[in-house]
């Protein structure tokens, strides 16, 4: 089976380069799709992607790109997030699709909990007015009672809680099954309704899109924050800065693909590696996209998506 892995040379730990050169992997990185061969050959393969490290990125693997793979067994994406691959119909081809799960726990809550304080001392507007004695739309608050409402109460989302309740705040939750958990379920209106807060961290996909409407939206205090870090496919953008520019909503703080156009008000638009882009991920990303490699070369693949 051809090993195919599209990653930063320098983003692997000294081990895990071993591993794969033990497999015959090869290797590229700042590539495009068309440009690898191996891709059109009829032997069965894996490929094994950072989007990043591929011309496009995210883009750069549309369902139109990927059916043209001959013999692909296995999609092992090295994010955590897949929302933007078509499991269901490289599932109907005979292709799995797994991914690096975990990997970026602590780092994607901390930086959560970095952006709920950055919306919280008006950072945005303090960077705006060059940072000039503060003027009274640029008062902070504190973050001790808020009452923060977490929409996925997974990995990401229950350690952002604990970060949170270890600050003095009120936690609720929205899931789509309970959990066992002392933090208080609501639906999503009740939930925007009374949080001061809202936390989006769930895994989506592109029939989600919408799934923030912005009735939803529309029922959160004036003074309330949106924070998020998943795509933003899920809700309508434009429509949440312009609110927060009307005063109409708190703050928001979202990651943008590519270039990053900050908008007027409290308004915190980080690139879409913020987040994540910490040490401790990279070596956890290295680690786990080699396991998993491994596992699918050996017939028993780990951290599948697609079951």
């Amino acid at each position: 089976m051809k090993v195919i892995v599209v990653k930063e040379s320098g983003s692997f730990r000294k081990e895990d380069i071993k591993l794969l050169n033990d497999l015959g992997a090869k290797f590229y990185e700042n590539i495009s799709f068309e440009a690898i061969r191996e891709l059109v050959t009829k032997e069965e393969k894996i490929l094994a992607v950072q989007p990043a490290a591929l011309e496009g990125r995210f883009e750069s693997l549309p369902w139109i790109k990927l059916r043209k793979i001959r013999n692909l067994r296995a999609l092992v994406l090295a994010t955590t997030a897949f929302g933007w691959v078509d499991i269901k119909k490289l599932n109907s081809q005979g292709t799995i699709v797994c991914n690096c799960p975990g990997k970026a726990t602590d780092s994607v809550a901390e930086g959560g909990f970095l952006s709920l304080l950055t919306l919280l001392r008006k950072i945005p507007l303090l960077v705006q007015n060059n940072f000039k004695h503060s003027v009274r739309p640029a008062i902070g608050s504190r973050v001790e009672g808020m009452k923060v409402g977490i929409v996925g109460l997974g990995k990401i989302g229950k350690r952002f809680a604990e970060i949170c309740e270890k600050n003095g705040c009120r936690i609720y939750y929205w899931n789509r099954t309970k959990k066992r958990t002392n933090y208080t379920f609501m639906e999503l209106p009740e939930l925007f309704s009374h949080c001061d807060c809202i936390y989006l961290s769930f895994a989506t996909n592109p029939y989600l899109s919408g799934f923030i409407s912005n009735r939803l939206v529309d029922r959160m205090k004036k003074t309330s924050l949106i924070i998020s870090c998943i795509d933003n496919l899920v809700f309508d953008k434009g429509y949440i800065i312009d609110k927060v520019k009307k005063g109409a909503l708190g703050g928001f703080a979202y990651e943008e693909e590519g270039v990053v156009h900050p908008a007027r008000g409290n308004i915190w638009a980080v690139p879409n590696s913020y987040y994540y882009n910490t040490k401790d991920t990279f070596e956890n990303e290295s680690r786990i996209f080699t396991e998993t490699i491994i596992s699918v070369v050996d017939g028993k693949p780990i951290n599948r998506v697609d079951c």
